[in-house]
């Protein structure tokens, strides 16, 4: 699950204009295929967009099986469509393939569905940890899940040790953080699942339908889409309570990159919302 290094294919019609891959990939239906994957975790779904962009914006209130798509324009650097147009794929800076999408042919891109306004997280831009560590604070769910986009959580990830020991972040092993997710299936919660990489995040929500693991790769299952982690890559988690909205918790690697996060961005039924801060309470003081 190692993000897929861009080749050059004479066959592929390369753009540099966002906007233009928003208005297309916005007006794909449910038989394209999209997905992320960073080095631990893949997310895929039927291409459902939501909406595409707008970091530090608000988040749609997607409907269940929709994809959201985060985008850094200051960190991607083209999207490529082949000659036949079966395959989309968004490209960073470091040369690698961040989000793909594949075509169901000719008539999956009909009229759009979502909006398209990008633009860069403000926190971002905290040069340092502690004034980063304390802007985090004041955000909201969606604001948090927005910090992973820009480097996949290396800033973030600082930022939280720089937060340690106060009560709105806490630190828990791989096993307690991996452990919650079987919570989330026995319990059906409607949360959203979130794969980040260097200036895209997707993510899907509803509620977790299934669990299955076979060595060290889990598969949690969320309606339409399905998100795959390595939990060798696992080697921490971090529950964080924001002062507006709902907890996260997330999954991060040994070099400090995010794997996957998981929160409840928008509104939820309120039984989800009790249940999902009930569980990530008991994380935090287990």
């Amino acid at each position: 699950m190692t993000t897929e290094p861009a080749s050059v294919s004479p066959v592929e019609l390369w753009n540099d204009d966002l906007v233009v891959l928003g208005s297309l990939i916005g007006g794909l239906d449910d038989t394209a295929l999209c997905a992320t994957a960073n080095a631990g975790a893949a997310v895929s779904a039927p291409g459902r967009y939501a909406r595409i962009g707008a970091l530090g914006g608000p988040w749609p209130q997607h409907h269940s099986g929709e994809v959201v798509l985060r985008l850094c324009p200051s960190v991607l650097d083209a999207f490529a469509v082949d000659e036949r147009e079966h395959t989309l794929r968004v490209v960073n800076h470091h040369g690698d393939v961040v989000h793909r999408v594949a075509l169901g042919g000719p008539t999956t891109v009909r009229r759009s569905r979502s909006g398209t306004t990008l633009g860069t997280s403000p926190w971002s831009a905290h040069g340092d940890a502690p004034c980063a560590a304390g802007a985090l604070l004041d955000l909201n769910t969606q604001a948090h899940l927005d910090t992973l986009v820009h480097d996949a959580g290396v800033q973030r990830r600082h930022a939280l040790d720089q937060l340690r020991g106060r009560h709105e972040v806490s630190a828990l092993s791989a096993p307690l953080a991996l452990h919650a997710l079987d919570h989330l299936h026995h319990d059906r919660l409607d949360v959203t699942l979130a794969v980040p990489t260097d200036g895209c995040l997707m993510a899907i929500g509803g509620t977790v339908t299934g669990l299955r693991g076979a060595a060290d790769t889990l598969f949690v299952y969320v309606d339409g889409g399905t998100v795959r982690v390595d939990t060798s890559t696992v080697h921490e988690g971090w529950v964080v309570r924001p002062r507006h909205g709902s907890a996260t918790l997330e999954l991060y690697d040994r070099t400090g990159r995010c794997v996957l996060a998981i929160a409840q961005p928008g509104r939820r039924d309120p039984v989800a919302a009790a249940r999902w801060e009930h569980l990530t309470a008991m994380l935090s003081i287990s």
